[in-house]
């Protein structure tokens, strides 16, 4: 009878077992281009999810479960450099919010590309790129590079994520950037507006001062021409102090690739 009963009990504990829902996580591609996990550079870039929290992040890779939650599962070293792991988990609607964020990542990467394409980067077998820097560590050096097409009426066809070792790269040349004609246009227009303000605000001479007698609208152009010449030299010079020239850097064994972060576009 004993054994009868141990019996029942082993085939409907196995049943419960069998019939009960079990949490199904299926591996899902974040966004086109990022794959099915985010590494440090794409965490960095992308700052969707508080990983900083980590010492040392590795990778996280996105699960949905069960089609109700996302669960992001993400690899981290601790402070004794042992790798941990630890599981996230958010509503499934996140994961429109992430694609959505990348996208406009994306957009932002194009016209980062279009206004700040400033470094070349020449390797030792003598491939160059014309790029923005992402971000640089001790080893390598993330780049945005565009992959040009131009059998399509579109020159622009994708925009490469490319990493070159530190031991690959010959030399780095920096794009200086001149701030003349700005300092120029803003000290000429700030000087002209206000010496006019002042010289209007000052209002016609009374008909007695029959000697250099001015009305409010010539003041007004007297003293914007005399701010104005003012305001002009005043920035010139600002333009010429925060103008910087020309660099090429030489990546040798002894240079810290680090310090290309100073150009990068994420800071």
């Amino acid at each position: 009878m004993k054994k009868l009963i141990v019996d029942v009990c082993i085939i409907l504990a196995l049943t419960y077992i069998n019939t009960t829902p079990q949490e199904r996580d299926s591996l899902i591609e974040i966004y086109p281009g990022i794959g099915y996990s985010m590494d440090f550079t794409e965490m960095y870039e992308t700052g969707l999810l508080n990983f900083k929290k980590f010492t040392t992040f590795v990778e996280a890779k996105y699960f949905i479960r069960d089609d109700s939650l996302l669960v992001v599962k993400v690899a981290y070293h601790d402070e004794s450099g042992n790798l941990k792991d630890s599981v996230l988990l958010y509503n499934a609607s996140m994961v429109g919010n992430i694609r959505a964020s990348c996208h406009q990542i994306k957009l932002d990467k194009a016209q980062n590309l279009d206004v700040n394409n400033n470094v070349v980067i020449i390797t030792k077998n003598g491939d160059q790129f014309n790029c923005v820097i992402e971000v640089a560590d001790e080893n390598s050096v993330t780049i945005l590079s565009k992959e040009f097409d131009y059998t399509s009426s579109s020159s622009l066809t994708e925009i490469k994520r490319i990493t070159l070792l530190k031991a690959d790269i010959n030399k780095v040349r920096i794009s200086g950037e001149s701030y003349v004609m700005n300092g120029l246009l803003i000290g000429t227009l700030t000087g002209f507006l206000t010496g006019a303000i002042i010289g209007f605000a000052d209002g016609d001479d009374p008909p007695s001062q029959w000697l250099f007698h001015m009305t409010a609208g010539e003041k007004a152009i007297l003293g914007g021409a005399a701010l104005g010449a003012i305001g002009m030299v005043t920035g010139l010079v600002v333009g010429l102090s925060a103008t910087t020239y020309d660099e090429e850097i030489i990546v040798n064994d002894e240079y810290d690739l680090t310090a290309l972060n100073e150009y990068a576009i994420y800071k």
